[in-house]
């Protein structure tokens, strides 16, 4: 008989949701020159930028709590 195992939760697989928005065309030229500076994906530079601030929401939240 075949093991089987519970799927792992999104997060620990690195799936990834599809997100759209607009930016500031000169926000948009700063970041797509940050990612040929650095060898970067756009996206790369987005997701930090985003670790980053929300981390800093989550340790208010957590101060606040």
């Amino acid at each position: 008989m075949a093991k089987t195992t519970a799927p792992k939760p999104a997060v620990r697989t690195g799936a990834r949701k599809k997100a759209t928005f607009n930016l500031t065309a000169a926000l948009h030229q700063r970041l797509k020159i940050a990612a040929a500076v650095t060898g970067r994906e756009m996206v790369e530079i987005v997701e930090e930028a985003l670790e980053t601030q929300l981390g800093q929401v989550d340790k208010q939240l957590r101060k606040n709590a």
